[in-house]
């Protein structure tokens, strides 16, 4: 077994009659190109190329590691091909965030994208990606993987459905006050010294909320790489007054918002129902309803909670008993689930 700067490259035998071995490795600057084309064949997105996007911003990410986005790579030859060394048939990503866990902050990894060669689908690949991706995790010592995926798949692996869903409050037109007209408001891109009070933005509104991904502690972090998203600091009268990324063409989608304390937060919500137009007659804010500052706002707000069966966590450490508890809690009916807002990376998919 050889070693590389990007992790352990683990060589199995391919099922079946052909005597082609598979390496699993973690990926180079050399193999975008072909990590990029398995994608685009492995995801039938039309016109899109959300996935292959999704890759390259992931690459930004302040906490990308090569060892953790794992290429599936054919060794040998194969009879349909002149040659088929080198050949990159499968690709899986795995990120690494921090999240906070009743109230503790847990290592854990979101697990996106998986892709294999259509002429290569079914035949384990994507099996042995996961289960190596697994491996390093833990020796990382990550405690959980979040996934939204297929939930009559990834559960053979240990993931766990029903675990995050739909979570927000609601609040109606009428109980929102016009505090200054829409030409008093502008957002600008994120700065350096914006981040301090994002964080206490942050920390005010998801800090005690269960499972919520801390966002990173760069300007990149906090953008969209997403052209039919806004992301950035709200300001009214030059008067920074929280952040936001919404959908531009859906005024109603609201992917995350974090206002300055809860006064700022009704002049965001005058903001946000003026760009949606009079036919709106109610919004729902990714806050999780559980959180004490919504719970002390006076806002009349009307709580939404659905778990998915496509929201899935993976334990990966049998002795991190706050995932465990989480995860029981939550089949069990006896814990609300959590607020799972994306990284804005995840913004083109």
């Amino acid at each position: 077994m050889n070693n590389e700067a990007n992790g352990n490259i683990r060589t199995e035998q391919l099922s079946g009659e052909s005597p082609l071995s598979i390496c699993i490795r973690g990926e180079r600057a050399s193999d975008a190109r072909a990590i990029a084309d398995v994608h685009v064949h492995a995801f039938d997105e039309g016109l899109d190329m959300g996935v292959v996007s999704l890759v390259s911003a992931l690459r930004l990410s302040s906490t990308y590691n090569p060892a953790l986005s794992l290429v599936a790579e054919l060794e040998g030859k194969d009879g349909t091909m002149p040659d088929s060394g080198g050949h990159i048939i499968g690709h899986l990503m795995f990120t690494p965030v921090s999240i906070l866990l009743g109230g503790q902050q847990v290592e854990a990894a979101i697990l996106s994208p998986v892709g294999v060669l259509p002429m290569w689908q079914k035949q384990g690949i994507g099996s042995r990606l996961i289960r190596e991706g697994h491996r390093r995790l833990r020796e990382l010592h990550v405690d959980m993987v979040v996934l939204l995926g297929h939930s009559e798949y990834y559960p053979r692996f240990g993931y766990r459905t029903h675990m995050y869903g739909t979570c927000g409050v609601v609040i109606d037109r009428w109980n929102v006050k016009t505090a200054a007209s829409a030409d008093c408001y502008q957002i600008r891109r994120v700065r350096s010294e914006d981040i301090p009070l994002l964080f206490s933005g942050w920390e005010q509104w998801f800090g005690d909320v269960d499972l919520s991904i801390r966002p990173g502690s760069s300007p990149l972090d906090w953008l969209s790489f997403d052209k039919r998203t806004m992301a950035g600091i709200l300001c009214e009268r030059d008067e920074p007054i929280g952040y936001v990324r919404v959908d531009s063409t859906n005024p109603e989608h609201i992917r995350c918002i974090v206002p300055y304390g809860a006064d700022a937060l009704e002049r965001m919500l005058s903001w946000l129902f003026g760009r949606c137009g009079g036919h709106v007659q109610e919004l729902t804010l990714p806050l999780h309803p559980d959180a004490q500052m919504v719970r002390r706002s006076p806002q009349p707000w009307r709580p939404v909670m659905q778990s998915w069966a496509a929201g899935m966590i993976c334990p990966l450490n049998p002795d991190q008993a706050v995932v465990a508890a989480y995860c029981d809690g939550v089949s069990q009916g006896k814990r609300n689930p959590g607020l799972v807002i994306w990284p804005g990376s995840f913004d083109v998919t």
